[in-house]
């Protein structure tokens, strides 16, 4: 069931990219720099909801402040090579991250290897689009498929009690809206690709918020998976012999 901050939040994300795109013929590129700049503030939700997870909470601002970074190097146009590996390769963690949250009841251990490789090749990679392209398009393909399933065992089966499929319908329309604006005017050279770009940054990440919002409330205050190898403290015991 939605409640009122959810329904702020989308309406928020629906207002914006109404804006825009009756209007977005009229910013300079400038404005449209500082849009996209600006946008970022719509992560506080789904940055609020992973505060319980530390190591998830952590990469998460580690990836939003790689963002923030990169569309500042933008506006100031400055160090854009530097950042730009950071940006592309943290946003598709971020993404990644919150599908394997919402795919997963426990977070799979065989998941990290690929997360770490997955960064990597997306920072060397970088200045290809196609490689981001077919990384995300995975990702999105697996999300299509897992709300399908959601969808099945909903009307046809017994009622999934761990995920809610309002929030799922919610997350991917709104993450099919925010991949329309990427490819639309997708290259950094187009007249609008800034403007276009603020509106993926809105639908991005209240997608991801309404994804994790998916997660039963008994769930979402304890994803951490009990492991060995992470430490609940904060910095924890130095392994020595």
């Amino acid at each position: 069931m939605l409640e009122v901050v959810d329904v702020y939040i989308l309406c928020s994300v629906v207002l914006y990219s109404g804006i825009v795109l009756l209007t977005y013929d009229n910013y300079s590129q400038a404005v449209q720099n500082w849009l996209v700049l600006v946008t970022h503030v719509f992560a506080i939700p789904m940055i609020y909801i992973l505060r319980n997870t530390a190591w998830i909470f952590s990469t998460v601002i580690i990836g939003l402040g790689c963002s923030v970074a990169y569309h500042t190097s933008i506006v100031f146009d400055v160090g854009q090579e530097y950042m730009g590996p950071l940006d592309i390769s943290f946003s598709t963690l971020t993404l990644i991250l919150v599908t394997v949250l919402v795919l997963f009841e426990e977070f799979p251990e065989w998941m990290l290897p690929v997360l770490l490789f997955v960064v990597l090749l997306l920072g060397v990679f970088w200045s290809d689009q196609m490689v981001a392209d077919i990384v995300g398009g995975v990702t999105i393909i697996c999300q299509v498929i897992f709300v399908v399933k959601r969808t099945f065992d909903y009307f046809f089966r017994e009622a999934d009690s761990k995920r809610d499929i309002l929030f799922l319908y919610i997350s991917l329309i709104l993450g099919g809206g925010g991949v329309v604006a990427f490819l639309t005017d997708g290259k950094h050279s187009d007249e609008h690709y800034a403007i276009i770009h603020s509106i993926w940054h809105t639908c991005a990440y209240v997608a991801m918020y309404f994804g994790l919002r998916s997660i039963r409330r008994s769930d979402i205050t304890d994803m951490r998976v009990p492991r060995v190898v992470f430490n609940s403290k904060l910095i924890g015991k130095i392994a020595y012999h």
